[in-house]
C-alpha cells in the first residue's frame, strides 16, 4: 500500500506525521527510525529496545517525526510517499517531489 504524506516546516525542523497505523496493518507499540540518504525506514515492534520510540496509540497509532534530520533528509521536498510492508512491520518514506 502506498500513500502520500506532507513534509511540513516547523521551528524545530521539518515534520512528517503518519496516523492510522493500525488501519494500515501496523501493530507495534514501538518504532525504530533509520535515516538513509534517500529514504527513512520505520521498523515496528512490541519490545522497547535502545533508540526505539513509543508509538502514540490515539487515532489508531501515530508516528510524529520532527527534527533537523527530517529537514536534511527531505532536501526541500514537501511530500513523501509511504510504502507499508505489513509482513515486515515496516514503513518506508521516500521523497515525492
Amino acid at each position: 500500500m502506498c500513500n502520500t504524506v506532507a513534509v511540513t516546516e516547523t521551528s524545530k525542523g521539518h515534520r512528517v506525521w503518519i496516523q492510522g497505523l493500525q488501519g494500515k496493518g501496523i501493530t507495534g507499540d514501538f518504532v525504530l527510525v533509520t535515516f538513509g540518504p534517500d529514504k527513512v525506514t520505520l521498523c515496528f515492534g512490541n519490545t522497547k529496545l535502545p533508540k526505539w520510540r513509543k508509538v502514540t496509540q490515539s487515532k489508531g497509532g501515530i508516528v510524529d517525526l520532527q527534527s533537523r534530520k527530517v529537514t536534511q533528509w527531505a532536501n526541500g521536498a514537501t511530500l513523501a510517499t509511504t510504502e507499508v510492508d505489513t509482513q515486515a512491520q515496516t514503513i518506508t518514506l521516500a521523497r515525492a517531489n
